[in-house]
């Protein structure tokens, strides 16, 4: 948990940054639309973006997701990319 809050707070930082017009950065879009009403940052239309990563999906058959996770599941393999 304390590694996900750390990519949090790097991301936070990252934006803030941004917004403080010291250059630009890449950042999940939701990030972004919480600087958006300020006008202090912007999404750039960059040809290529947003691009599309393959992700790997594991889980242990012994103990398999609960509800958030099978529900994950299910949304990530609906939006296959081949």
């Amino acid at each position: 948990e304390s590694n996900l809050h750390g990519f949090s707070c790097i991301r936070a930082a990252r934006a803030s940054m941004a917004a403080q017009g010291l250059g630009w950065c890449i950042l999940p879009s939701a990030l972004v639309e919480e600087f958006a009403g300020s006008g202090s940052l912007v999404a750039l239309d960059i040809a290529g973006w947003p691009r599309v990563i393959s992700t790997d999906l594991l889980w242990n058959k012994k103990a398999p997701p609960g509800e958030a996770g099978s529900w994950l599941r299910q949304h990530l393999q609906g939006h296959r990319c081949e």
